[in-house]
């Protein structure tokens, strides 16, 4: 299982998620509580976003930073 490492509320926090990759496109895919998804996308040459879901603007960075941490071009 993949899994990113945060820190929310001075806890420690593992969410497990998936990559998907496709033409010059990367996904990074969490699933939330609820059935909630979370996209995060990078283009090439690109920053990554939060694509596709609501989440709170400082817990999004969070997990933004998590994955440039992880991610390999």
């Amino acid at each position: 299982m993949l899994a990113l490492k945060i820190i929310v509320n001075e806890k420690e926090v593992l969410i497990p998620y998936t990559v998907e990759r496709k033409y010059g496109l990367v996904n990074y895919i969490i699933k939330g509580k609820n059935a909630a998804l979370y996209y995060f996308r990078k283009y090439d040459g690109g920053e990554f976003h939060l694509a596709y879901g609501n989440m709170k603007e400082d817990l999004s960075n969070a997990v933004i930073e998590a994955i440039k941490e992880i991610h390999r071009e």
